[in-house]
């Protein structure tokens, strides 16, 4: 039960055991392992954040100009977030925070492994342009809305026919399958419904390509 998993893992933990379960419209695979190393990954994380952002200037750094490996993180950090916001928006939840959350945390164990190392002192102000960039809530939540239906919006529907329509079998769809969207578009009513629909068959058509017809509704 949903209930039980959040009660012993907690909600951070299992959102992301969840979304690590797939992507795809197979049966999602959800694994403890996995909930119970993000408890313990983000854990560590938070405190590493929490007790450099304590210390006093002397303590945690330099101040002086990004060297080589602080300019590396802090692009990664810039990429990654850019990566995940278009993950999430694809709905490719999976990859979201596989960018998101265990590329990042590599990346910030590179970081202070190579501190470490080399004898020289990370920058005093890594640490809280990470904490301020990846996300520090400001606003709280006190409660959700899920919505749930048991069938398709018609525009969805109609879009799902009109793939349909396109695939050609093992040949998959046309090479100007793109061009054939742009003109189907431009009969859409709005620029919002035209955003939709290109994103849904973008998704729609990845996964047709990794699993095949059955994910465009045959």
């Amino acid at each position: 039960m949903m209930g039980d998993t959040i009660n012993k893992f907690l909600t951070k933990a299992t959102r992301f055991a969840c979304t690590n379960a797939g992507d795809s419209i197979n049966d999602a695979n959800f694994f403890r392992a996995t909930a119970d190393a993000t408890i313990l990954s983000l854990c560590n994380e938070e405190n590493w954040i929490i007790e450099i952002l304590g210390m006093d200037t002397v303590q945690t750094g330099t101040t002086d100009e990004y060297n080589f490996m602080d300019n590396v993180l802090t692009n990664k950090t810039n990429r990654s977030i850019k990566e995940t916001a278009s993950s999430f928006a694809a709905m490719q939840f999976r990859k979201g925070i596989l960018v998101g959350l265990f590329e990042m945390l590599h990346a910030s164990k590179t970081y202070r492994l190579f501190c470490q190392s080399s004898g020289i002192p990370m920058h005093s102000t890594i640490p809280s342009k990470l904490w301020a960039q990846i996300g520090k809530a400001k606003k709280g939540f006190s409660n959700a809305t899920i919505l749930v239906t048991d069938s398709y919006p018609q525009w969805k529907v109609d879009t799902l026919l009109w793939m349909q329509e396109q695939y050609g079998g093992d040949g998959g769809f046309p090479l100007e399958f793109v061009k054939k969207l742009k003109e189907r578009c431009e009969s859409l009513p709005d620029k919002k419904l035209i955003k939709f629909t290109m994103n849904f068959v973008s998704f729609t058509k990845k996964e047709v390509d990794d699993v095949g017809p059955m994910a465009k509704g045959d």
